[in-house]
């Protein structure tokens, strides 16, 4: 048997350090290759180190001397997961529960499988298998619940996590999954929204330990030496968050603010590499994967004075370590439309639309911090294509480009009524998952329920290249807004690329995006207040064909001088924001 060295060797792979158990594991499998446990974990080492030849190989032997097995399977399905190939891991997946039937674990991994593939109606019904099994497996219900969410069904979804919790009420995960679901679905109450974050904030910092921390003091420097800042994300990458982020970092103001990056995102890109450039090497941290108490940890030695989190209750976000306390003043910004839940967290950084006064404080369990101005600044991207003509032989088109479970019932409504403005109409929906027949037919339901023929929609999946993603709005007349969960990447693109935007604002800071952004572009007009008046707003842009015209031809040059592209003016008002935080006994 191999003993303590293979004990040795899997300590170093769980603890991800891969190549060193490769190299402990390699002459052990040569010296038992009849071993399934010694091969199999060479097996996810190779994986690991992305050694795609060494891998198949592995994986080759493992499925001819132990096929009849499901682990087996299971390895074949995390190698193709690792390289991306989803349609061959499914088949594994697929094989590994044919020989397992009766073990939930199985149907979470077609699941995963399904989830990052995005067909998620196909993922619900792996999901269900898995509960079939597991009625009270609080993770098979959230996958379950998410995706409902993902198809935009959101009441649904809301629906499914409000009766899991009442099955595992202690479940983080699935207190997380109904205070991020209830931004996405219709009537859901003001008060409902904020108990469930302060629910999810409260078991998040006990699960920790960190109920009650005391907050740490600043470090002492020099009283004219420049603030210490620092943004926690695991989104520093190609991401609408990064994007966003990009203008800050561009117009810093040295003299101010020293930035610091700590970026939690598993694999960096050329994004990433960009922004290093603009804070520096030095203070650029990649730290993924580690615990929130080393996370934590590693910021607070950089004494910071503050540190804004960008994530909230988004995939892969880090409130764990933020309820630490990393770090004497802490704040949240961009990447979340709500409160993060935690007590300990100073300020929340919004802006007056977002947020009017007095309106939403006291749902949210950070002070709101309103910035004079529009809380984001927008960098286009350079591949852009040039604004294509508007084209007058084509039906009236009505588009969005925004994620599906934004597209809530509520939504669908708002688009029936902008295609009733002309019985010629059409509708152009371009979402991750519309590539899967499913998940289409799925919609095509939705929309026939709500009144939209299905010869009346197009339905488009996503695209590899970002500079062929937006020259998707040359097919767009009038782009329609989603609610209560607006869009905010795919309105300043869709600005960007000659586009109206019309949009509904509601009470939620995650309903009221569109109004901050659009009245910073300069276009006001394009927000509305009421169904009645966004059916007027909507059938008065399709009228007047001239003026959408002059849009798209001085889109480019108006937008360059406006509020939502002066990234050096959001940095100042950003820097003072900061400074001030800083400042207060207490936010």
């Amino acid at each position: 048997m191999p003993g303590d060295r293979f004990e040795l060797a899997l300590e170093h792979l769980h603890a991800g350090r891969a190549a060193q158990a490769r190299a402990m594991l390699t002459p052990l499998a040569a010296r038992h290759p009849d071993d399934l446990a010694v091969v199999s974990a060479l097996a996810e080492c190779v994986i690991a180190c992305q050694d795609w030849t060494a891998a198949e190989y592995q994986v080759e032997r493992l499925t001819r001397r132990h096929g009849a097995l499901a682990d087996t399977w299971t390895l074949v399905l995390k190698l193709h997961m690792a390289r991306g190939q989803h349609e061959p891991a499914a088949e594994a997946a697929r094989r590994a529960i044919d020989r397992d039937p009766a073990n939930p674990e199985r149907h979470r991994h077609l699941c995963v499988v399904h989830a990052a593939s995005g067909d998620f109606v196909a993922q619900s019904r792996a999901a269900k298998a898995g509960l079939a099994l597991a009625p009270d497996d609080d993770d098979l219900c959230h996958k379950h619940a998410v995706a409902l969410l993902n198809l935009g069904r959101s009441s649904e979804a809301a629906g499914a996590f409000r009766e899991a919790i009442a099955r595992c009420p202690g479940s983080l995960s699935l207190r997380e999954g109904l205070a991020t679901c209830l931004n996405y679905a219709d009537g859901v109450g003001a008060d409902e929204l904020a108990a469930a974050h302060r629910e999810f904030g409260a078991l998040l910092a006990a699960s920790v330990g960190a109920t009650d921390l005391p907050r740490p003091p600043r470090v002492r420097r020099d009283p004219s030496a420049p603030l210490r800042v620092g943004l926690l994300s695991a989104d520093l990458r190609r991401h609408s968050v990064a994007f966003f982020i990009q203008p800050l970092l561009q117009h810093a103001h040295p003299d101010a603010i020293e930035w610091w990056c700590y970026s939690t995102a598993p694999r960096e890109d050329d994004l990433s590499t960009q922004l290093r450039g603009m804070v520096g090497p030095a203070r650029w941290k990649h730290l993924p994967g580690l615990v929130p108490a080393t996370l934590a940890a590693a910021i607070r030695a950089d004494g910071l004075d503050l540190l804004i989190d960008l994530g909230g209750l988004t995939v892969g976000h880090n409130l764990a370590a933020l309820a630490l306390r990393p770090a004497p003043r802490l704040a949240t910004y961009c990447g979340y439309p709500n409160t993060t839940g935690l007590a300990c967290v100073d300020a929340r950084i919004v802006d007056t639309l977002t947020d009017p006064p007095g309106f939403g404080d006291e749902g949210c369990s950070e002070r709101l911090w309103r910035l004079p101005r529009c809380f984001l600044a927008y960098a286009p991207p350079a591949s852009a294509a040039p604004i294509a003509d508007q084209r007058q032989e084509r039906p009236l088109t009505f588009g969005s480009c925004n994620v599906l479970r934004k597209v809530s019932d509520a939504t669908l409504r708002l688009w029936a009524a902008a295609l009733a403005v002309d019985p010629r109409s059409r509708l152009l929906i371009k979402a991750a998952g519309l590539q899967h027949t499913l998940v289409a037919a799925d919609l095509r339901a939705r929309l026939q329920r709500a009144g939209i023929a299905a010869d009346r929609a197009t339905l488009l999946g996503p695209v590899a290249v970002q500079a062929d993603h937006l020259l998707t709005y040359a097919h767009i007349d009038i782009a329609l807004d989603t609610f209560p969960y607006h869009g905010t990447t795919t309105t300043c693109e869709a600005l960007w690329m000659g586009v109206p935007v019309i949009s509904l604002a509601g009470s939620t800071h995650a309903a009221r995006v569109g109004r901050s952004v659009l009245s910073a572009a300069g276009c006001p007009g394009w927000v509305t207040g009421s169904e009645v008046e966004w059916s007027a707003t909507v059938r008065s842009v399709a009228a007047d064909v001239e003026s959408r015209g002059r849009w798209r031809r001085g889109a480019r040059q108006a937008l360059a001088g406006s509020e939502l592209f002066d990234g050096a003016g959001l940095s100042a008002a950003f820097t003072s924001a900061c400074q001030a935080i800083v400042r207060e006994n207490r936010c």
